[in-house]
C-alpha cells in the first residue's frame, strides 16, 4: 500500500431504526387483524341457517334455528351487531381481540351440556388466515 493512502469502509447499522417503529408497526397490524376477523365473523352470521323451524312466542311468525356445528342463526341481530376488533396492550405486547358483550356468544361458540356448538369465531379466523399471516410476512420489508 501507498503511503498516505488509506481506503475507508463505512457500515450504517439501521437496526436501531427498525427497532424502535416496530412497536408502531406490530400495533396498527394487530388492530388491522382484529378488524379483518370482525368483519368475517359478521359475514358469517349472515343468511339463511338449516336447522329445525320455530314459532316465536307471542306472534305467528316462524323463524329457522341453526343446526349443530352451523353458525348461528340470526334473530334479532345482537350478536351480529355487537362483535368489536380492537387492540389492548402496547408495543410488541398487544392483543388483538375479537369480542362480543352478549353472555350467550361463549355458549353459541363452544356449546353446553345441553347443545352442540356453533362455531362462529374460530371460523372466521381459519377464513382470513392467510391474510393474517400475510400481515405480519411483511413486516420487515
Amino acid at each position: 500500500m501507498a503511503r498516505g493512502r488509506s481506503a475507508t469502509v463505512k457500515f450504517q447499522n439501521y437496526i436501531p431504526d427498525l427497532l424502535s417503529q416496530l412497536p408502531e408497526e406490530i400495533e396498527a397490524r394487530m388492530l388491522t387483524v382484529a378488524l379483518l376477523i370482525e368483519a368475517e365473523v359478521k359475514e358469517i352470521l349472515t343468511g339463511q341457517r338449516t336447522g329445525r323451524w320455530y314459532t316465536i312466542p307471542s306472534t305467528k311468525k316462524e323463524w329457522q334455528a341453526s343446526a349443530p356445528f352451523e353458525a348461528p342463526a340470526v334473530r334479532l341481530g345482537d350478536l351480529r351487531r355487537n362483535y368489536r376488533g380492537f387492540t389492548e396492550g402496547e408495543g410488541i405486547y398487544t392483543e388483538g381481540i375479537v369480542a362480543s358483550p352478549t353472555i350467550y356468544s361463549k355458549w353459541l361458540e363452544f356449546g353446553t351440556r345441553k347443545m352442540q356448538p356453533r362455531p362462529h369465531l374460530r371460523r372466521a379466523a381459519y377464513n382470513v388466515l392467510s391474510q393474517i399471516e400475510g400481515e405480519f410476512v411483511g413486516i420487515f420489508e
